[in-house]
């Protein structure tokens, strides 16, 4: 049974999830085109232009190190919080619409 409610609430939401997953990546592709184009100096340079304060934040809240290449960039914005915004209100919508449907 669970399977089945599983199943049809994949189903149903086919499309907003291709097109999340679409803009996710989308948006995954642009920071990796950035950092590409900045360059590891020029990250470092920026980051150090910062207030003190800005840095701390950056480095605590979204574990932001200009010194941690690609993956350090991509890893920050995970934790960035318009981004857990959708993602968290795209699943518990889909949680929420399965069980009414039902």
């Amino acid at each position: 049974m669970m399977m089945r409610v599983a199943f049809n609430t994949f189903w149903g939401y086919r499309t907003p999830l291709a097109l999340a997953a679409a803009g996710i990546l989308a948006f995954e592709f642009l920071i990796a085109m950035v950092w590409q184009s900045l360059g590891e100096e020029n990250a470092v340079a920026f980051f150090d232009l910062l207030p003190a304060d800005m840095r701390d934040l950056m480095e605590r809240q979204f574990g932001f190190l200009p010194t941690g290449a690609l993956s350090g960039w991509l890893a920050g914005l995970n934790r960035h919080p318009i981004y857990l915004i959708l993602v968290c209100s795209f699943a518990i919508g889909g949680g929420v619409a399965a069980v009414a449907r039902e």
